[in-house]
């Protein structure tokens, strides 16, 4: 009954490990922030496909597109990255304190504890970037692009499988060393009786136990952990 519980708790941690994959699937919330202006968030489900799109003169299908007004504008959020990119004549961002995106709610593919930027656009460095457990912001204010520009950011986030692997590994030790104890109390039971009897050798009480068992043990592994 206990082995039970102990394997029940570990199936759902190891399940609670595998659910936060990634961002596919979930909803974030992309801003863009400029001083003075307000409402210009949009909650997207993260899946295949560029989330926003903004076609130039505040079209396109998001509230981000009312400040995202020159050439053609994207955001693509993947499982862990987001990727912008811009396409038109060039020109630069309004050099205000506030101008520059803000994504929330990233959390779900696990807490982010760093990131790699790569983009073509002058100026545009980790000293303009801030980011928690759960948000990034990035500042466009002041920067010039090209006609064709883009940034990416890639999240550092913990491995949920390389928890997954420890907790089956711990689970794995757990179940050896159960097994190790029910060999050495088997041999200990029968060593009476063969010294009572003689009727037997250490050896043939060790092979005695594995085809009962009717285990894969390694006999030398067993014996020289006998013997350690």
């Amino acid at each position: 009954m206990r082995r039970l519980a102990i394997m029940s708790v570990l199936g759902s941690v190891l399940m609670a490990a595998s659910a936060q994959a990634g961002l596919d699937g979930t909803q974030v919330t992309v801003n863009y922030n400029v001083t003075g202006l307000t409402g210009t968030a949009d909650v997207v489900t993260v899946g295949p496909g560029v989330e926003l799109t903004c076609t130039g003169g505040g079209t396109g299908n998001g509230n981000i597109c009312s400040m995202l007004t020159g050439g053609i504008q994207t955001v693509d959020i993947g499982d862990n990255s987001i990727h912008y990119t811009y396409t038109g004549s060039g020109g630069g961002f309004n050099p205000v304190a506030t101008n520059g995106f803000d994504f929330t709610g990233l959390d779900a593919g696990g807490t982010i504890n760093g990131y790699t930027l790569t983009t073509d656009i002058p100026g545009l460095d980790g000293s303009r970037i801030s980011f928690t457990g759960s948000t990034f912001d990035v500042y466009m204010g002041a920067l010039v692009v090209a006609p064709t520009a883009f940034f990416d950011v890639v999240f550092d986030v913990p491995e949920p499988g390389g928890m997954a692997l420890v907790l089956a590994g711990l689970g794995g030790m757990a179940a050896v060393r159960r097994g190790r104890k029910r060999f050495f109390f088997f041999v200990k039971k029968k060593q009476k009786n063969v010294r009572a009897c003689g009727c037997g050798t250490g050896l043939q009480v060790i092979t005695l136990f594995l085809r009962r068992r009717q285990s894969s043990f390694d006999l030398g592994a067993i014996l020289r952990a006998a013997m350690a």
